[in-house]
């Protein structure tokens, strides 16, 4: 059976561009990748599937990137579109690895959660060389990722917050997970069949993090009543649905 993600991927190449200073977009249409270049080297935000890796590369030199000069691959979550091509990676540059505590299973293989299955993909697993959890601190070339555990796409589903410049300016970043329908179908199906429901796993998953992160890294928000509002207005059309 084909599938529409990876056939033909070359017509599923984007532009690679500098989106500001040394923050950097080298992925696809089906999978984002980001790199940041710092003093030591590249960090890389997810690698994206296995089979599009070869335009990842290609994008990378279309802007000057050397992939060889990766040292760190962080993971938004553990889904194969996100980290498929870690693996390759991680022999072909000696980068070290990362990925959530509570993903790591799904990027290791020993849960069968990384979607490959549904994709009729190849999972190529990889071992993480270090783990993170909801506010630790990557520091590497003078720059430090602060990760926020923003559950609920996967139960670790991690957002990057760091500073990028351009040498004279200097900006906050946000990676993050949108939500997805496929996030409240998985939520159906562990018995969060109505709106209610759903909105009650989101607070018990978020209320941490919005208590604990809102005042330095939350955009236009003012307390867990309009967080929870945003989860709302995403997620509600989902129970709409006839």
């Amino acid at each position: 059976m084909g599938n529409h993600v990876i056939e033909r991927t070359w017509e599923r190449m984007l532009e690679p561009v500098c989106i500001f200073g040394n923050l950097y977009f080298v992925g696809t249409i089906p999978a984002s990748t980001h790199i940041l270049k710092t003093k030591d080297g590249l960090i890389m935000s997810d690698s994206g599937y296995q089979e599009t890796l070869y335009m990842v590369i290609d994008n990378m030199y279309r802007l000057g990137l050397n992939p060889h000069d990766i040292k760190m691959i962080i993971h938004t979550h553990g889904h194969v579109d996100h980290f498929g091509a870690t693996a390759a990676l991680q022999k072909m540059t000696g980068a070290k690895a990362g990925i959530a505590e509570l993903d790591k299973t799904y990027v290791t293989g020993e849960e069968n959660l990384s979607w490959a299955d549904e994709l009729d993909l190849t999972l190529i697993p990889f071992t993480p060389d270090f783990i993170y959890t909801d506010g630790d601190v990557l520091s590497f070339g003078g720059v430090d990722i602060k990760c926020i555990a923003t559950p609920g796409h996967t139960p670790g589903t991690t957002s990057f917050v760091f500073d990028v410049t351009d040498g004279r300016d200097k900006k906050r970043c946000k990676i993050t997970v949108e939500y997805a329908k496929v996030d409240v179908d998985a939520l159906k199906k562990k018995g969060h069949t109505t709106f209610e429901d759903a909105m009650q796993y989101y607070r018990e998953w978020l209320y941490a993090v919005v208590r604990h992160y809102i005042a330095d890294d939350w955009e236009a928000t003012e307390g867990h009543d309009e967080i929870m509002q945003i989860v709302a207005e995403k997620i509600e059309k989902y129970y709409q649905e006839v």
